[in-house]
């Protein structure tokens, strides 16, 4: 270890001793020119066996090993970082390529085939395969006048995001290939500097530093210093004792100087200066920048490559021999690019997914329609994504939303709304507030309905917008196209050009199940979430799989959320399917819950919505429901109640004149299979889940019009035997359905003396005439079984109802005997 220490303190030494002779150059022998590092080693080594020869070295030093080799190429390597010298720059040169290198492989890494290598990184491209946009011959033509005879100044006026720097890579790849002559490329970004002192120091420090990773310029660290010194204002008198003492350098000097070390390596310097329009304000001169360019034009050796927008301050025809305007963006380039990325994502999944887009939409976003009266959607993007920096942006946010989304949302929606994300982050807040007003506004029933109200309501949006668009940069018509394809009928409340009309289901616009703005805006969905394409996959299974029907029906009943997404997607389900899913529903829950199956399980509601959009009833749908309604009854009075309920009259599969017969049909089918000898069947169709199912089963719900009531005891007669055995066999079953059926509910008051005022309260009475129609003159026989019945003993629902109607059944017995 210590003799490690004795080698680097030595190294250092005659490191710092040719740093003082730097400036001087063998011509013809390459490798002696500006004294480097390896004569540094060599001195030192002589040295080093000089002192150990005389003895001046410690004994220790015989034992050099790998730690003390170690040590010496530590301490050495972290000495010439802190001095800049030439090792130094090399390591930190190695150290920077080490770690784009493995940014690049972490990228790559993480990245699907989906990705695009020429946006998959946000930063300039490298090389001419990745243009686009024809950039590489601006970049041909700078190129061939650096290489040319007589030295070149060019410049590159382009706004922010237009390739400027991209097109300095190109001229870099190409100059490398060129054998006429060696060019070096030294880049600055001028963005951050605070002031035009610290940028031209940075100017000249990158230069400096570029040498030196080529030869030995240690002598020339303080250029930098020096030339800022020297185009500072000082007093005159100042000015003139340095002039006098010769400690005054001028600025031509220190160019002169740069140039001595190029000449000697027969070389052409070529500085690519950046984003010095970015740093234009009150703080910043940028004159005193272009004052050093104007000095490198008179410099034989040093060219430059001005890459900046257009500024008043800067006169690139005054600085600049050469001058390349980045044109606009091409729009057919971009267009290209545009239906790449929508090709890339419907292509890359299309054995996974289902693109739920119509032919005649995916035609509407890039294909021109009626003589040119609606132009396609790319154009109006391009109009706002119109630099490759917003089209690569653009691009490569897509792509990675794409992974995750795809399926899941409308592709050209997904487009749009990141184009407007990144082009007018203005009119995207005002959407995410109003959209809703959007779909809503648009709809000339909803707004009829509203009238006046929300005609005023639109002018108020309308307005709100005009705002927006004053502050929103690009061109206001195409955005208004853009929001009118992404809320079709928004041009109505918000004027501008109209697009074709669109219903995309997974649009933005849509109302759904899913807030597909928000998913957007996610670019993911959550673990829990339920995908659209699980349940399309259901659905399309069923139609060449009849099996395939059980399962969509078990994944139904497990999930609301998945209910709903069938629901929105159900359109794709043809009504043979449709019905078969239904009775397939009946039959699960049935068999699963038996008494206590529920006919208003979410399940069963959808597909009850769902049928009702459907045409008109038909006699088959009848017959269906009819054999439903049979096996129901045979297992769940409550299943059949609430299917009889929802599955006939205005809401139902069959018209409104058929329910009387129907029920009636059904009345008959329960005389036979509720009959006397046949009680238990009843009681099995029971259970306290469904308190009030006997009392829907026997009178008719308010919902039905027309239905005839039980008028007679005569009408029921039939239906006394198996209801008394019943209540013999499962009494704490049929008592709670008995009390249900025979009461009603009627308003009470009573004067509250501590509060001194009237409460009205509601409780339930026996409903004497309906009690007298039904049983007859075996009412007596109810209302004792009712008495002398423990509610409060059994699983009751509705128990303070059962509780009422006993005490009102005793007031009547008492009356009664």
């Amino acid at each position: 270890m210590l003799s490690g220490i004795y080698i680097a303190i030595v190294g250092f030494l005659a490191i710092k001793l040719l740093r003082s002779l730097g400036g001087f150059r063998l011509r013809h022998l390459r490798y002696l020119s500006y004294p480097s590092s390896l004569w540094g080693g060599f001195i030192a080594g002589i040295v080093l066996f000089a002192m150990r020869r005389s003895g001046l070295l410690v004994a220790s030093f015989d034992k050099v090993d790998w730690i003390t080799v170690l040590t010496s190429i530590s301490l050495l390597a972290l000495i010439a970082i802190i001095y800049e010298l030439p090792a130094g720059s090399y390591l930190s040169s190695l150290f920077d390529k080490l770690s784009r290198w493995l940014s690049c492989r972490r990228v790559s890494a993480t990245s699907s085939e989906l990705a695009e290598s020429w946006s998959a990184i946000e930063r300039p491209i490298e090389s001419a395969d990745d243009d686009r946009f024809d950039h590489q011959f601006i970049a041909k033509r700078i190129t061939r006048r650096l290489l040319g005879e007589s030295k070149a100044t060019v410049g590159i006026v382009g706004e922010y995001g237009s390739g400027k720097s991209s097109i300095v890579n190109m001229v870099k790849q190409q100059a490398s290939y060129a054998t006429e002559r060696e060019l070096w490329f030294c880049e600055v970004e001028c963005w951050g500097f605070h002031d035009a002192s610290a940028a031209i120091e940075g100017i000249l420090e990158g230069i400096v530093q570029r040498i030196g990773e080529q030869i030995d310029c240690a002598a020339m660290s303080t250029l930098p210093y020096q030339y800022a010194k020297a185009i500072s204002a000082t007093h005159p008198y100042l000015n003139a004792m340095e002039s006098l003492l010769g400690k005054r350098t001028e600025p031509e000097n220190i160019i002169n100087e740069l140039d001595r070390a190029l000449i000697a390596c027969d070389v052409r310097l070529v500085v690519a200066i950046q984003d010095l329009d970015r740093n234009a304000g009150a703080k910043f001169d940028t004159s005193a920048v272009a004052a050093l360019l104007a000095r490198f034009r008179d410099s034989t050796q040093i060219c430059f490559i001005l890459a900046a927008g257009r500024l008043p301050e800067l006169d690139f025809t005054r600085l600049c021999e050469h001058i390349e305007p980045i044109p606009r963006l091409p729009r057919n380039k971009a267009k290209e690019v545009l239906s790449r990325l929508r090709e890339d994502c419907l292509q890359f999944f299309k054995d996974e997914d289902i693109d739920l887009g119509s032919a005649e939409q995916r035609r509407q976003f890039d294909t021109e329609v009626a003589l040119g009266w609606f132009r396609p959607i790319t154009e109006s993007i391009v109009a706002l994504v119109n630099t490759p920096r917003k089209l690569k942006f653009l691009d490569r946010r897509v792509r990675v939303a794409w992974e995750s989304l795809h399926g899941e949302i409308d592709i050209d929606d997904l487009i749009v709304v990141t184009a407007l994300r990144y082009s007018s982050p203005e009119a995207v807040d005002f959407l995410h507030q109003y959209r809703h007003e959007l779909v809503f506004g648009a709809n000339e029933g909803y707004a009829s309905s509203l009238g006046e109200r929300q005609e005023e309501q639109n002018k108020q949006l309308a307005a709100r917008f005009e705002e927006v668009i004053a502050s929103a940069p690009g061109d206001s018509d195409s955005l208004r196209h853009l929001i009118d394809f992404l809320f079709p009928g928004a041009s109505k409340i918000l004027g501008g050009r109209s697009s074709l009309n669109r219903n995309s289901l997974q649009g933005v616009s849509a109302r759904s199940h899913v807030d597909y703005w928000s998913r957007a805006f996610a670019e993911e969905i959550s673990p829990n979430e339920i995908r659209d394409q699980e349940v399309i996959d259901y659905i399309d299974d069923c139609k060449v799989d009849k099996n395939a029907i059980k399962k969509l029906a078990n994944r139904m009943i497990e999930s609301e959320a998945f209910c709903n997404g069938w629901e929105y997607f159900a359109s794709r389900m043809p009504s043979p399917d449709l019905y078969q899913l239904a009775e397939t529903l009946f039959k699960v829950l049935l068999d699963k819950h038996g008494a206590s199956a529920s006919g208003e399980h979410w399940a069963i509601i959808r597909v009850w919505r769902v049928v009702n959009r459907r045409p008109a009833q038909t006699r088959d749908r009848r017959q269906w429901l009819v054999i439903q309604l049979r096996k129901a009854l045979r297992q769940s009075l409550g299943f059949y109640n609430d299917i009889f309920h929802y599955w006939t009259g205005k809401h139902g599969i069959v018209s409104s004149s058929e329910v009387q017969t129907m029920r009636d049909e059904m009345l008959a089918y329960a005389r036979r299979y509720f009959s006397a000898g046949r009680a238990s069947a009843f009681v099995k169709s029971l259970s306290p889940q469904h308190p009030g199912a006997l009392r829907h089963f026997v009178v008719p719900h308010e919902h039905y019009e027309g239905l005839v009531a039980p008028a007679s005891a005569g009408q029921w007669d039939w239906f006394l035997p198996t209801l008394q055995r019943a209540v013999r066999t499962a009494p704490e079953l049929v008592l709670p359905q008995l009390t249900r059926l025979i009461s009603k509910d009627i308003d009470q008051s009573h004067f509250d003396e501590d509060h001194m005022a009237r409460v009205s309260f509601r409780t339930s009475v026996v409903d004497r005439d309906l009690t007298h129609a039904i049983f007859g003159t075996r009412k007596k026989w109810i209302l004792e079984k009712i008495v002398s019945f423990p509610f409060e003993s059994t699983v009751d629902l509705d128990l303070e109802r059962s509780v009422a109607v006993r005490e009102s059944a005793r007031e009547w017995l008492d009356e009664l005997r």
